[in-house]
């Protein structure tokens, strides 16, 4: 039955369905960025005033777990992406690199594939793609 689901997405829905995988993890790598800069967690200061804890301060401490959660959720998806991709073969992992992460011109693969060629390997692409992630 899996194989029958799978064969009945075509080659558009498939395509639609690892664009959105790729957006969140471009967001993921972006997100990284930004926690990665030296303004995105709040600055601990010590001065040695004793304050009570109000409602300031946990919503400090919410941003702040909120940041933790978001890196540790981005550093999975890119790990997993990145895992995938590993895995591929050579030439599929070149044509999804090229297509959702780099965002290549449409046509860039003339030069390297026949056009039959070039669809059925990115079609074996996005098969194995969207196995690894039915398995996860």
């Amino acid at each position: 039955m899996k194989e029958n689901q799978e064969k009945a997405l075509s080659l558009k829905a498939k395509d639609e369905i690892l664009q959105a995988v790729f957006k969140e993890y471009q967001y993921a790598k972006e997100t990284l960025e930004k926690i990665h800069d030296e303004n995105y967690f709040p600055k601990v200061h010590f001065d040695y005033i004793i304050h009570e804890q109000t409602s300031s301060y946990q919503f400090y401490e919410h941003r702040l777990l909120h940041r933790l959660d978001q890196m540790q959720n981005s550093q999975k998806l890119i790990r997993f992406v990145d895992e995938v991709l590993a895995r591929l073969p050579p030439k599929e992992r070149e044509i999804l690199t090229r297509e959702y992460i780099d965002h290549a011109q449409t046509d860039w693969w003339k030069d390297s594939y026949a056009r039959s060629s070039y669809y059925r390997t990115k079609n074996r692409a996005l098969d194995h793609m969207l196995e690894y992630l039915m398995l996860s």
